[in-house]
C-alpha cells in the first residue's frame, strides 16, 4: 500500500515521568541534611556486643543457590494476582486523551506517559482492562460503525488502531508528524487526525486503515473535531491563530476562520454550533459557515469541552482556579457560565467527554504537585456535582499486618485508601478512603514518607497521610476502614512520616520530618502526650518490644534516635553514616537494622540493648534501600531495592546469625521500591511496588519453583534459516521451527531476534506461565522492498489552491507546493486532478522509480475564462449614419443596425457615443454576462432643437440649414453676375447742368 507523507519533518516529543525520590536523596547526599536536634543521653545497661561487632560483615561474594522466589503479584488496578513474578503491569501516567464507546457504556483513556490505554467503567467509578500502546499515545476516538478505537500517537508518527469490544491490537499506519488530534466523520467513515509537527492532517477510510489525503493546515494543528452542519472537520491551528474546515468530501481547506490561539473545540448539534475555546475565552460560530456569533460570557479559557445534549450543557474544563482545575457549567440557552465546580486542589485537567449511559462528563486529571496522581473525575450532569474517580495510578506503600484478621492493611497515596488484603488469596477485599499522600513533597520522593502500623489493642490503624490539605495523621478502624483525622501534635502544618505502635504502654509514635521531632499519642484517647526532637529529617521507626524503645532513622542527620517508650524520653543517637531511611527490630537477636540510602546503601545492625553498632552490612545490590523487615519463618532481613533500567526490583536477604549477604530476590520491575511486611500467618512477605502499583507475595526458601515448556513456533522461514527468540533475558536460537523454554509460573517479556529478509508478524510481547505449558506462534513474512520518495511539485497555482495527484491508485492532495508519495522501486502511472481555472502542462503519465528519490515537475496555467457575444442594436437612425458604443472601456463604430462585443461572464458599463441631431435612450447603462450571449437595444430619435428634433425645408435641422446656405449663395452669385454684365454694356455717363438732381435718363431701348 502506498503511504502519503508530507514532505516536512518534525522532531517527535517523548514523555517521561521524573522521579522525586532520586532527585531529594542527591540533594540530601549533596548538602548533608539538616543538623541534629540535640537528644538527651542516658546511660544504658547492657553492654555493647564483642568486638567482632566493629569488623564489616556481608563482604563475602553473593551465593548463587536460590534463597526465594516471587510467588505471586497482586496487580491493585484490577485486584487480579497474577502467578510469579509479574512483569507487564503498567499504570496510567499522564492521561491526555479520552474516548466514550457507545457500544458498551465503556470509557478508554491515553497514559501518555506510560504507552498504554485504559478501558475504564464510568457506571460503577472502576478500571477495567488496561492495553499496551506503542509511544506516547494521546487523541484517541471511536468509530461506531466498525467498532474500532483510533489512537494517535505522538513519539511513533503512528495511528495505532483497536477492536473496542476486545482491545485486540487491529494494526497502524502512517500519518504526518507528531500527530495528537482524532477526529471520526461518521458521515464518510473517515477518521481525521492533525499532525502537529507536519502541519497538516491526514485522512483515512476507517474501515480499511487506507490513508487517502494529507491535507496542508496552518501552524500546530491540534484539536479536531467533526462539524456535520458544515460536512467538515475542524481543525484549531493554535500557532495561526486559525480555525481551518477540511470538506469531508474534496479533503481540502475550504475555508478558514481567525481565532486566537484555539486550543478546544465541541459541536452542539441541538442549536448547530461550535463552541471554541480559545486564548481570550470561548466563542460561538455558527456551525455552518464559521461566522462568530457571540462568545460565552464569563468562559476562561478552556483546555477541554464536553456537550450533554439532555440537559443542553457544555461543560468547559479549566485550570488554574483556585489553585487548581475547574468544570465551567454553561447552559446553551444562556451561553453564560452559572456555575463553577472546583475539581481538587492542584488539579490539573487535560481532556474530558461525555458519559450519556451513565449521564456523567468524565474528565481526565494529573497534578502538578505530585499529590493525588492522575484519575478520572466523574460529574453528574442532573446536579453538576462531583460524584467519584477512577483511580489511574496505585502509589502503595506502607503495609502493616494484622493477627486478628488474617489481613495486610496496604496504604495506596495514589488512590488515597487504605486497602485490606486477604492474606490467603491475595486479594483486595475492601478499601476506604483516608486521604492523598504527596510524591514530591514534604518528605524525599514522598514515597517512604508514609507510615502505617496496627494497634491490636484497639484494633485500628495509624496512617500518615500527610498531604498540603489535611496534615493530621489518620486513625482508621480496620473492621469497617472508617478513617478518623487527629490533630498534629508539632507546631504548624507539618509532614508526618515514619509510625510505631507500643502496644504495651498504649502509643503510637509519628516521625515529623519538617521539624525533627516525633509525636507521641495515646492510642487509646488520640491525644498528643509528647513531643520529643530527634535528628532532622525523621523517616523509618521501629518498636523493639524487648526493650521497650522506639527506634527512628534520622535521613538528614545520618543518626538513628533511641526513645525509652516507657516515659517518652531519648536515650541516644547513634551513628550510622548515609541517609538511613527504614529501621526493623529482629527479636531473634535483638538488634535493630537500619537499611541506608546515599552512598553507603547498606544495612547497618544495632544492638538494641547497648544502642551500638553491631555491623554494616553489603546488599550487593545497586538499586536503593527503601524499607526493611525482619522474617521469623526464615529468620531473615530483608530489604527492598527500587529497580533501574538495567537492573529490576529486589529483595537483598540478608542472614542475622552471621550478618552476612545470603542473596536477592527478584521482585519485578519496580522503579521505586516500596514497604515491606512479614505475614507469619502464611509465612510469607509482601512487598509494594510504588511504581508500577504492585504488591509481590515472596516466600524465601531454597526450594526451585516448577517449571512449564513456553515454546516457540516460526512459519514462513525458509528451511534451515537461523532464528532466534530472547526469554526473561536468556537467549535460544534454532534452524528448525520450535524454540523451547522451561519457566515457573509468572509473565516474562520476550523479544524475537531479526532475520534477514524477513519481519516477524510480532517483535516482542510477554507470555504468562500459569501451572500449564505455553506455545506462541511467530509469523515470518517476506519484507517489502525498499520504499522511496516520489515527489510532485507544482508551480503557477494561486498560495493555497488545492490540487492533487492518483498514483497508481493512490490519492494524494495538498494547498502547498509539494504531494510526496513513497514506493518502491517500479514503474507507476500517475494523474493529475483539474483544478478549476487552470490547466496543467500535461494531466497524465508515468514515473519510474529506481533505487532513488524521484520528482516530477507540473506547471499549472491560468486558463482564460469564456467569452460571449454582447449585442448592442440601434434603431431610428437613418441608415448609413455612423454611431458608437463604448463597452467596458472599448469603443466600437458602426453605420449599421448592430455593434457585436465579445465578453467573460461580468457586469459591465456602457455609453452611447452622441450622433449629432439625434438624442440616444438610453445613453448609458450596465449589461450582465452569465455564461450566454446578452445585449441591448438602443433608440435614437431626431432632437427638435438642433439636437435631432427640429426640421427645415423637410430635412433634419443640421441639413436643412446646410441645403438653405447653398441655396442663398447661389442666389447672391447669380445677382452679382447680372450686375456685372449690365456694368459692361453701359454708356459713359454725360454731367448733368449745375444744380440739376438725380441721374440722367437712360437712352432709349435700353432696358
Amino acid at each position: 500500500m502506498l503511504q502519503v507523507r508530507p514532505r516536512s519533518l518534525g522532531l517527535a516529543r517523548s514523555g517521561t515521568v521524573a522521579l522525586a525520590l532520586l532527585l531529594v536523596l542527591s540533594s540530601v547526599l549533596a548538602g548533608g541534611g539538616r543538623a541534629s536536634s540535640a537528644a538527651a543521653v542516658a546511660s544504658l545497661a547492657a553492654a555493647p556486643r564483642g568486638a567482632a561487632a566493629a569488623a564489616g560483615h556481608g563482604t563475602a561474594a553473593p551465593p548463587t543457590a536460590p534463597i526465594g522466589r516471587t510467588v505471586k503479584t497482586l496487580v491493585l488496578f484490577n485486584n487480579t494476582v497474577e502467578p510469579g513474578n509479574y512483569l507487564q503491569a503498567v499504570e496510567g501516567l499522564a492521561p491526555l486523551g479520552v474516548a466514550y464507546d457507545a457500544s458498551d457504556g465503556m470509557a478508554w483513556v491515553t497514559a501518555s506517559a506510560s504507552n498504554a490505554v485504559a478501558e475504564v467503567n464510568p457506571s460503577n467509578a472502576s478500571g477495567v482492562r488496561w492495553f499496551a500502546a506503542n509511544y506516547t499515545p494521546e487523541g484517541i476516538a471511536f468509530d461506531g460503525a466498525d467498532n474500532r478505537l483510533f489512537i494517535a500517537e505522538d513519539a511513533s508518527d503512528n495511528v495505532t488502531v483497536l477492536n473496542a469490544t476486545t482491545g485486540a491490537f487491529l494494526g497502524t499506519y502512517r500519518v504526518g508528524s507528531e500527530p495528537v488530534g482524532v477526529a471520526y466523520d461518521p458521515g464518510t467513515d473517515q477518521v481525521y487526525v492533525s499532525n502537529r509537527g507536519s502541519g497538516n492532517v491526514t485522512v483515512a477510510f476507517a474501515g480499511n486503515l487506507t490513508v487517502i489525503a494529507n491535507v496542508s493546515t496552518g501552524d500546530a494543528p491540534e484539536a479536531v473535531a467533526y462539524d456535520p452542519a458544515a460536512g467538515a472537520v475542524v481543525v484549531a491551528e493554535t500557532d495561526s491563530n486559525d480555525l481551518g474546515f477540511v470538506n469531508d468530501t474534496s479533503h481540502v481547506v475550504d475555508r478558514n476562520v481567525t481565532v486566537p490561539g484555539p486550543s478546544a473545540l465541541q459541536y452542539s448539534a441541538a442549536s448547530r454550533v461550535l463552541y471554541v475555546g480559545n486564548a481570550t475565552g470561548l466563542a460561538i460560530l455558527n456551525g455552518s459557515t464559521g461566522a462568530l456569533v457571540g462568545n460565552v460570557s464569563g468562559a476562561v479559557r478552556p483546555a477541554a469541552l464536553a456537550y450533554d445534549p439532555t440537559y443542553g450543557t457544555v461543560y468547559a474544563v479549566t485550570v488554574g482556579y483556585s489553585g487548581g482545575g475547574a468544570l465551567e457549567v454553561i447552559p446553551t440557552s444562556t451561553d453564560a457560565v452559572t456555575q463553577t465546580v472546583p475539581l481538587g486542589a492542584y488539579a490539573y485537567p487535560s481532556a474530558a467527554v461525555y458519559d450519556p449511559l451513565a449521564a456523567r462528563v468524565l474528565v481526565l486529571s494529573s497534578n502538578l504537585a505530585y499529590f493525588q496522581g492522575y484519575n478520572v473525575t466523574l460529574l453528574a450532569t442532573a446536579t453538576n456535582r462531583t460524584v467519584g474517580a477512577i483511580g489511574l495510578q496505585n502509589l502503595p506503600i506502607a503495609e502493616a499486618y494484622s493477627p486478628q484478621h488474617g489481613a495486610v492493611y496496604l496504604y495506596d497515596g495514589g488512590t488515597g485508601d487504605v486497602y485490606e488484603i486477604n492474606d490467603t488469596t491475595d486479594h483486595v477485599v475492601a478499601s476506604g478512603f483516608v486521604g492523598y499522600s504527596p510524591t514530591g513533597v514534604g518528605c524525599p520522593g514522598g514515597v517512604v514518607c508514609q507510615g502505617i502500623a496496627y494497634d491490636p489493642a484497639h484494633d485500628r490503624l495509624f496512617v500518615d497521610a500527610y498531604n498540603y490539605v489535611n496534615w493530621s495523621v489518620a486513625v482508621v478502624n480496620a473492621s469497617s476502614l472508617v478513617a478518623t483525622p487527629i490533630a498534629s501534635g508539632g507546631p504548624g502544618q507539618n509532614a508526618s512520616s515514619g509510625i510505631a505502635v507500643d502496644p504495651t504502654d498504649g502509643r503510637a509514635f509519628v516521625g515529623d520530618y519538617d521539624t525533627g521531632h516525633v509525636t507521641v499519642y495515646g492510642t487509646g484517647n488520640l491525644t498528643a502526650e509528647a513531643y520529643l526532637a530527634v535528628g532532622a529529617d525523621p523517616l523509618g521507626l521501629a518498636y523493639d518490644p524487648t526493650d521497650d524503645r522506639v527506634f527512628v532513622a534520622n535521613s538528614g542527620a545520618g543518626t538513628v534516635s533511641v526513645i525509652d517508650a516507657a516515659d517518652d524520653t531519648v536515650l541516644t543517637n547513634v551513628t550510622v553514616g548515609g541517609i538511613p531511611v527504614a529501621a526493623a527490630y529482629d527479636p531473634s537477636d535483638g538488634d535493630v537494622y537500619v537499611a541506608n540510602a546515599g552512598s553507603s546503601n547498606n544495612l547497618t545492625a544495632i544492638a538494641a540493648a547497648s544502642a551500638t553498632v553491631a555491623a554494616n552490612i553489603s546488599l550487593h545490590a545497586t538499586g536503593t534501600p527503601f524499607d526493611v523487615a525482619y522474617d521469623s519463618g526464615a529468620d531473615r532481613i530483608e530489604v527492598s531495592l527500587s529497580g533501574t533500567t538495567t537492573f529490576p526490583g529486589e529483595l537483598s536477604i540478608v542472614d542475622p546469625s552471621n550478618q552476612s549477604f545470603v542473596g536477592l530476590v527478584p521482585i519485578g520491575t519496580t522503579s521505586v521500591g516500596g514497604g515491606i511486611v512479614y505475614d507469619p500467618g502464611v509465612n510469607e512477605s509482601f512487598v509494594t511496588g510504588y511504581t508500577p502499583g504492585t504488591v509481590s507475595v515472596v516466600a524465601l526458601g531454597s526450594t526451585p519453583a516448577e517449571t512449564y515448556p513456553v515454546t516457540f513456533e516460526e512459519t514462513g522461514l525458509p528451511a534451515g534459516t537461523n532464528w532466534s527468540v530472547t526469554l526473561n533475558g536468556t537467549t535460544s536460537s534454532s534452524t528448525g521451527p520450535s524454540i523451547g523454554f522451561a519457566e515457573p509460573n509468572g509473565t516474562y517479556g520476550f523479544a524475537v531476534g531479526s532475520v534477514a529478509g524477513y519481519l516477524p508478524n510480532v517483535t516482542a510481547g510477554s507470555v504468562r506461565v500459569a501451572e500449564v505449558p505455553v506455545s506462541r506462534a511467530i509469523d515470518f513474512t517476506a519484507a517489502g522492498p525498499p520504499t522511496y520518495a516520489a515527489d510532485f511539485t507544482e508551480t503557477g497555482l494561486a498560495s493555497g489552491t488545492g490540487w492533487s495527484v492518483t498514483l497508481n491508485g493512490t490519492v494524494g492532495s495538498s494547498t502547498g507546493p509539494t504531494i510526496t508519495f513513497s514506493v518502491p522501486s517500479g514503474t507507476y502511472p500517475f494523474s493529475i486532478g483539474s483544478v478549476a481555472g487552470y490547466t496543467p502542462n500535461l494531466t497524465s503519465g508515468s514515473i519510474e522509480v529506481v533505487g532513488a528519490p524521484v520528482a516530477r515537475a507540473i506547471a499549472f496555467t491560468p486558463v482564460p475564462p469564456p467569452q460571449y457575444p454582447v449585442t448592442i442594436t440601434e434603431s431610428g437612425l437613418p441608415a448609413g449614419v455612423a454611431w458608437s458604443i463604448t463597452l467596458a472601456g472599448s469603443t466600437e463604430h458602426g453605420t449599421s443596425g448592430t455593434i457585436v462585443f465579445q465578453e467573460a461572464n461580468g457586469t459591465f458599463a456602457f455609453g452611447v457615443g452622441s450622433v449629432a441631431g439625434y438624442a440616444a435612450s438610453p445613453r448609458s447603462g450596465n449589461i450582465t454576462v452569465n455564461g450566454a450571449g446578452t445585449g441591448t437595444t438602443i433608440v435614437f430619435t431626431a432632437s427638435a432643437s438642433g439636437g435631432g428634433g427640429a426640421r427645415l425645408l423637410g430635412l433634419p435641422g443640421d441639413s436643412g440649414y446646410a441645403v438653405l446656405g447653398g441655396l442663398v449663395g447661389a442666389a447672391v452669385a447669380a445677382a452679382l453676375a447680372v450686375i456685372l454684365v449690365g456694368r459692361r454694356r453701359r454708356r459713359p455717363r454725360t454731367p448733368g447742368p449745375a444744380g440739376a438732381g438725380g441721374p440722367p435718363s437712360p437712352p432709349a431701348g435700353s432696358g
